[in-house]
């Protein structure tokens, strides 16, 4: 099948072509960077916002929809302009400390952007935070994020659905906006009716772009989350680099649909690359969870999409409900012209599922490519910008210099460029190292050439450097690349795993069983998830599908010995789940340690042994 589909020729995407210098160090070190010259942009992001409220005022910038309705809440770019300018006005009036800033609880929404870029007009600094720090009622994130920033000024969009967190952060001297207005918060749109002063204009022409901005929080998989420093030159540089490359081949000039959250980089670099562009962002009220993605799949087929950015869960959501809705399928692959995906490295199996579609429905293969960066980054660094065979990280965009450490099973990636961090905020213990003695930041991941013949067919991702772990024999252990390797074999078994074996004999994995799937094997659709984890032809099942996996996966270091499902879903709660959707796998490792130690119990009765 995989044959047939590379005969197909790509659906047309206008992409610059790629030219890239390349040097080599004395130490075997690579230097790489795109030979096009770096883009000219303008760093302030409100006068981006201010040209294009000039040049298209009546123009849609934001559109949402209300409280499930079924038309859209729009706002121009010249209301925009003018609701920055009042609420910029409006926290410059509350005179607020040099330390003090702005803490934003809830889901993207069009008060979330105004209030993000007013920060910027009056000086203040704006934490955006994952809804779940607030709404699972678990509040040491919360806390912690409170004690970090000191926020003076407090937004959430629902009074209501945010009253017990608000009540938990609640001080006297806090001023809590909600959008619903409600006794004891201030109303949003009465802080939009703020006169504006006269010399307003002037102060946003004079606005520093290295300034701080914003404070974007890291995953905190190893621990508590770090407060990256962000400015207006790192956000608007990485969205002119990206345009550089990928505006032609992407809808930020015309209408974008949306879902990732503004409080990860990604999400807030599509708001900034739309804005640049003078298109439209349509927020999407759906994710890829059960009971939502179904939104995203109405938002699609209404607007026509010919573009998307997203994680790996909700491709596979997208491909399954593709797979089952011809009318659904046919519209799609009729309007979408390119697919990007980050947060994850997404499967072969998957990329083939959607080019045998595309292929089936238009006769062409779909230009499925990948971001790849950091918050230290700002967002996406790297972009899939040329026809791409299969999964990988792409090139360096325009302005973007990588530098490539070679390590035993590839090279430590290093990015330098105007889009990086200046630091974390009140951190200064990790700052000193933060770059290398060249003024390079380590992504902490290990990459390799697609064609080492071909530089031109980009980067390929190996794996974490975090990820990796030593068995107790001293071998090394490649995670990403093992899991990889697996999943086609139990994929259909389990919803995801993760594997075991640091300090270990040997590599077992933890799993959360697929209940359909081991119902319709076992023929036992009222079974209870226990029993069917207990059932003789699943465990049969199991062994048969990892022993063909060990065939060619002989060494230590690629043999699966042993498998325990575990019955209880990944804690959002508890961090073992990231906003992304997917597992935080140091969380859960530390959450489960007890778990683990049973896995590596030969004679517990729940491992299955291969």
């Amino acid at each position: 099948m995989m044959r047939f589909l590379m005969k197909a020729s790509f659906k047309k995407v206008d992409f610059p072509p790629v030219e890239l210098t390349l040097d080599r160090g004395a130490g075997g070190e690579i230097y790489l960077e795109s030979a096009s010259p770096t883009p000219v942009y303008e760093p302030n992001l409100i006068k981006i916002l201010m040209d294009q409220a000039s040049r298209q005022p009546e123009k849609t910038f934001l559109a949402m929809r209300r409280d499930g309705e079924e038309g859209w809440d729009r706002i121009s770019y010249g209301e925009a302009w003018e609701q920055v300018l009042a609420v910029g006005q409006w926290l410059i009036n509350q005179n607020l400390a040099a330390d003090q800033s702005m803490l934003l609880l809830s889901e993207n929404a069009i008060e979330h952007a105004i209030l993000t870029l007013a920060g910027l007009v009056a000086g203040v600094p704006v934490c955006p935070i994952s809804p779940n720090y607030s709404l699972l009622k678990i509040y040491a994130r919360l806390d912690y994020v409170v004690d970090l920033i000191a926020p003076a000024v407090v937004y959430a969009d629902d009074a209501d659905r945010y009253r017990l967190a608000l009540d938990h952060i609640r001080k006297t001297d806090m001023k809590i906006i909600t959008r619903n207005g409600v006794e004891g918060c201030l109303a949003y749109l009465d802080i939009c009716r703020t006169p504006v002063s006269d010399d307003m204009y002037q102060q946003v022409g004079n606005l520093d772009p290295d300034k701080l901005h914003k404070l974007m929080l890291t995953s905190g998989s190893t621990g508590l989350p770090k407060a990256v420093m962000q400015t207006s030159r790192m956000q608007a540089a990485n969205a002119a680099f990206c345009s550089a490359v990928m505006a032609k081949a992407t809808s930020w000039r015309q209408e974008t649909l949306d879902w990732l959250p503004w409080n990860h980089v990604s999400g807030a670099l599509v708001q900034t690359c739309v804005m640049l562009n003078g298109g439209t962002l349509y927020i999407d009220d759906g994710k890829p969870l059960p009971g939502l993605f179904e939104k995203s799949l109405r938002n699609m087929a209404e607007l026509k999409t010919s573009f998307q950015t997203n994680i790996p869960l909700a491709y596979e959501l997208l491909a399954t409900a593709l797979e089952k809705d011809k009318v659904l399928r046919q519209n799609f692959f009729r309007s979408m012209r390119h697919m990007v995906y980050g947060g994850a490295g997404i499967s072969s199996k998957l990329y083939e599922r959607f080019q045998k579609m595309a292929v089936a429905e238009t006769g062409h293969r779909l230009l499925f490519g990948a971001g790849y960066g950091a918050t230290e980054t700002a967002s996406g660094v790297l972009a899939t910008y040329f026809e791409s065979e299969g999964p990988g990280v792409g090139l360096p965009q325009p302005g973007v210099k990588l530098k490539l450490v070679p390590i035993y099973n590839g090279f430590e990636i290093r990015v330098a460029g105007p889009t990086l961090t200046p630091g974390y905020f009140k951190r200064p213990d990790l700052n000193e190292t933060l770059l290398d003695d060249e003024g390079y930041y380590s992504m902490g991941d290990v990459v390799d050439w697609v064609d080492p013949d071909q530089p031109e067919k980009g980067l390929k991702f190996i794996g974490r450097l975090s990820d990796e772990f030593k068995l107790a024999s001293g071998t090394w252990v490649n995670a990403h690349s093992l899991k990889e390797s697996v999943r086609p074999h139990i994929g259909h078994l389990v919803n995801d795993f993760i594997l075991c074996g640091a300090n270990r004999e040997g590599v077992r994995i933890l799993a959360w069983p697929n209940s359909k799937a081991l119902a319709e094997l076992t023929g036992e659709p009222k079974a209870s998830v226990v029993d069917l984890s207990d059932h003789p032809m699943v465990v049969r099942s199991i062994q048969q599908a990892l022993a063909d996996h060990n065939r060619t996966s002989t060494t230590s270091s690629r043999r699966i010995a042993g498998l325990r499902f575990l019955l209880s879903p990944p804690d959002a709660g508890k961090g073992e789940l990231t906003d992304k959707g997917t597992v935080n796998s140091a969380a859960l490792l530390n959450n489960r340690a007890e778990d683990v130690e049973r896995l590596y119990d030969d004679e517990n009765q729940q491992v299955i042994l291969i």
